[in-house]
């Protein structure tokens, strides 16, 4: 914690010591440069199964998050084990997703294709970087109360409660791609 005047009760500093990473890692996974290599077989009809690490995460994380995590963290009795154990499953759900992503980068197709599987990536990419900016958020919270309440308009001489729920919104290429592969699925 690098705000000098606050210092963090032990099952914070625990989640900031355990989560910090996770991120670091996931700004890695973003970073990375992937070749294609992968050739699907009839891709248009593939969009659905591509999409399945997506649907499984989006489907799962907000409740991980915001209901499973959020209490664990918020109980200020919480034993580093339980702490340490839902970054961990978080940490998992996350790492389906960052496979889904890089799988997806990963095909090699020509034509057309090219712009589907581009829209693809960015229906994971919309969600990962949704992720990584609310972690950045919770660390700078949990680091820089001072400068985050200020931001926010709010006061340390108040009791306040920030709110940290991860909500996600709808990746805009999943339109496009949806109405895409429903063009070459009909043909």
């Amino acid at each position: 914690m690098n705000d000098e005047s606050a210092s963090l009760p032990r099952h914070l500093q625990v989640f900031l010591d355990y989560i910090m990473p996770v991120r670091q890692e996931l700004c890695r996974a973003l970073e990375l440069r992937v070749v294609p290599v992968v050739e699907p077989l009839d891709f248009p009809a593939r969009i659905g199964r591509l999409l399945e690490p997506f649907y499984g995460f989006t489907g799962n994380i907000e409740h991980l998050v915001n209901d499973t995590m959020g209490a664990v963290v918020q109980c200020a009795a919480a034993e580093d084990v339980e702490i340490i154990d839902m970054v961990r499953h978080f940490e998992r759900e996350l790492g389906r997703l960052l496979s889904g992503y890089r799988f997806v980068r990963e095909l090699k197709v020509s034509g057309e294709h090219v712009g589907a599987r581009d829209m693809l990536a960015g229906v994971y990419l919309h969600v990962l970087l949704q992720i990584e900016a609310w972690l950045g958020d919770v660390i700078e919270v949990l680091c820089y109360p001072r400068e985050s309440l200020s931001k926010r308009g709010l006061s340390l001489a108040d009791e306040v409660e920030i709110s940290l729920d991860l909500i996600l919104s709808a990746p805009p290429e999943l339109v496009r791609l949806t109405a895409w592969a429903d063009k070459r699925v009909a043909r």
